[in-house]
C-alpha cells in the first residue's frame, strides 16, 4: 500500500511539472506571437530586446551573416561583407521590408513553431533562443561581386543553373548595419535592393530566348542565311541593327549567335511577330510572378507593339528603340 502510495505522489508531481512546462510554453508562445507584430513605431531599444535571442543567418560557406550575442543583434565582422550583404539580410529594425531579417523573423525568433516543439526546447533549455536561416549564398562571391560593382550603381546575381540556388546577391551602393540602424551616413538609394527589385533591359543576352522562340516557331528556317550589309537593318530604317560601319556579311543562326548579330535576330524577331514571341515567353514561363523563397522579385515586364517591326526588331535583341 505504501509502495502504491509513493508511487501516486511520484505521477502527481511529474504531472505537476509537465503541467508547469506546458503552461511556461504556452506563455513564451503568447509573448513570441506578441512580438511578430509590424515594427512600425517601435524604438530601437525594443527592437534590440526582441533580437537578442535570435538565430543566426549563415551563408552557404559558413560564414555568420547575423548573429546574436551577449544580448546584442551583430553582423558580418568584414564591413566589406557587411555592406555586401546588406540589402538582402538586413537588420533587426525592418528600415527595409523586403529582407532576410524581415520576412524570416518568426523563424529568427522561434515564433513558428509548434507547442510540442517549443516545449521540448523548453523543457531542455534552449526554448528562448531563435532558429538559423541557412542561406545558399556564397559569402565570398557576393563579397567579390560588391567589390568589383566599385562606385557603379548597379546589381550583380549569380545562380548555379543546376539547382537554381543563388550563390551571390549584390547591389550598390549599400550601407553598414550601423549606418542602416541608426538611419544615418546612407549613400543615396542605399536601402533599395537593385538586385531584387530593379528593371533592367536584358541586352544581347535576350538573343538566347528569341532563338529559343524562333527555332519552336512554325517559320523556323536552319537553312535561313541573312545578309548583314553595313550594320544597317533588314527589317525597317528605324530597325535593330549592329554598329555603324560593321558589316558581318552572310550569318545564319550559330554564326549569329557567335557574334551577337543585331541584324540577324531583329530579322527573325520581325519575321514571327511581336505577340507570337510574347505567347512563347509566357509558355516558358518568363512572365510569371516571380519570387524567392519569401522574398518579393520584381515581376518580368514585356511589351512590343506588333504592327511596328522595327521596334519588334529591338525587343528581340532585348533593347529599347535605337540603343545598342
Amino acid at each position: 500500500m505504501r509502495s502504491l502510495l509513493n508511487n501516486l505522489r511520484l505521477a502527481l508531481v511529474v504531472l505537476v511539472l509537465a503541467a508547469i512546462s506546458l503552461i511556461g510554453g504556452l506563455i513564451v508562445q503568447q509573448d513570441r506571437s506578441q512580438a511578430r507584430m509590424s515594427a512600425a513605431g517601435e524604438n530601437r531599444i525594443a527592437l534590440a530586446q526582441r533580437y537578442e535571442n535570435a538565430g543566426n543567418i549563415v551563408s552557404a560557406d559558413g560564414i555568420l551573416l547575423a548573429t546574436s550575442e551577449e544580448g546584442s543583434r551583430r553582423y558580418a565582422e568584414d564591413e566589406v561583407l557587411q555592406k555586401a550583404v546588406m540589402p538582402l539580410v538586413g537588420d533587426y529594425t525592418h528600415i527595409m521590408t523586403n529582407t532576410i531579417e524581415t520576412c524570416y523573423e518568426d523563424i529568427l525568433l522561434g515564433s513558428d513553431r509548434s507547442l510540442s516543439s517549443q516545449l521540448f526546447l523548453d523543457v531542455s533549455g534552449r526554448g528562448l533562443s531563435g532558429d538559423h536561416v541557412h542561406l545558399t549564398l556564397d559569402a565570398e562571391l557576393t563579397r567579390l561581386a560588391y567589390t568589383l560593382l566599385g562606385e557603379r550603381k548597379g546589381a550583380v546575381a549569380m545562380i548555379n543553373y543546376d539547382t537554381g540556388d543563388v550563390i551571390a546577391l549584390a547591389s550598390t551602393p549599400s550601407a553598414t548595419a550601423d549606418e542602416v540602424i541608426q538611419f544615418t551616413g546612407l549613400p543615396e538609394s542605399a536601402l533599395f535592393n537593385r538586385a531584387l527589385q530593379g528593371a533592367y533591359t536584358p541586352g544581347s543576352t535576350f538573343k538566347i530566348l528569341t532563338s529559343a522562340a524562333w527555332v519552336d516557331s512554325n517559320m523556323y528556317d536552319p537553312a535561313l542565311v541573312i545578309l548583314d550589309n553595313d550594320g544597317r537593318s533588314t527589317v525597317s530604317p528605324s530597325g535593330a541593327r549592329d554598329r555603324e560601319g560593321s558589316s558581318h556579311g552572310p550569318v545564319d543562326l550559330n554564326r549569329a549567335l557567335r557574334i551577337s548579330c543585331n541584324v540577324f535576330f531583329g530579322e527573325i524577331g520581325a519575321r514571327m511577330g511581336g505577340d507570337e514571341m510574347l505567347r512563347y515567353y509566357d509558355q516558358m514561363g518568363i512572365l510569371a510572378p516571380a519570387s524567392l523563397d519569401r522574398l518579393d522579385i520584381r515581376d518580368t515586364e514585356l511589351y512590343t507593339p506588333s504592327d511596328d517591326l522595327g521596334l519588334v526588331s529591338w525587343f528581340s535583341i532585348g533593347q529599347p528603340s535605337g540603343t545598342n
